[in-house]
């Protein structure tokens, strides 16, 4: 396990929020990321440790997207990250700590870089979200086990999965999107022909039976059900 890499800088007055401290940030990561480069390691996690003139430290966390030893991307990360930062105090001191991890040696074709590169995006994406928005912006959905459609899936923290995925051929597929909470109707849908899918459980606690349909409105299709004499949305299809 490689130790954190840490270099921190401590100052006479207080200084500006954001671009000002940008600035303080760059000083101190340069030297880091030759220290990195020189052991043929990267960023993987950036922590900020800001020293404040009249409150506690506090503590910065940003989770790249993959291991980088690119400036310009790290700094846009934490450039985001300080625009959304509210501080308690001036700061007068400034701490970086760097996790590294060793960097992968890319021997790919042009097909395989081309797939690497939408991956590399799509993941920069999702490190933007977090910089700008916090850990708790980027989840992911994971079956559980539940009779009703709410109760089967739960969202959990994004992690980047380390498992290899052999490609496959293409096969359309239908997009269901649920929603968190069921939506009443105001208008009558159109019922698709067939009989209604029941569901029920619940016994153990809030028993429930429910029979749910397809149905058209306004040109998109929908799973519902009925309850009180009321049509209720639970997701749709694409």
């Amino acid at each position: 396990e490689v130790e954190p890499f840490r270099l921190e800088s401590h100052y006479d007055y207080v200084q500006p929020a954001s671009q000002g401290l940008l600035f303080l940030v760059k000083r101190l990561l340069d030297p880091l990321l030759g220290r990195l480069m020189r052991q043929g390691l990267g960023v993987e996690v950036l922590h900020l440790e800001f020293y404040l003139e009249d409150a506690p430290p506090q503590h910065s966390r940003l989770k790249l997207a993959y291991p980088t030893l690119e400036r310009r991307r790290i700094l846009e990360l934490v450039r985001l990250r300080l625009d959304n930062l509210e501080l308690a105090s001036g700061v007068v001191g400034l701490a970086l700590e760097v996790e590294p991890t060793a960097l992968e040696r890319e021997q790919l074709s042009l097909f395989e870089l081309e797939s690497r590169r939408c991956r590399a995006d799509a993941e920069r994406a999702l490190a933007r979200l977090r910089a700008e928005f916090g850990e708790q912006a980027v989840v992911r959905v994971r079956l559980q086990e539940g009779y009703l459609p709410a109760a089967a899936f739960l969202f959990e923290p994004w992690q980047k999965s380390s498992r290899k995925v052999s490609p496959q051929p293409y096969q359309p597929v239908r997009i269901r999107r649920f929603h968190r909470q069921p939506e009443a109707l105001k208008k009558r849908p159109a019922l698709a022909e067939g009989l209604p899918i029941r569901l029920s459980g619940g016994w153990w606690r809030n028993e429930y039976e429910r029979d749910y349909h397809y149905g058209k409105l306004a040109g998109a299709v929908l799973w519902l059900y009925r309850e009180k004499g009321e049509w209720f949305v639970q997701g749709s299809v694409q």
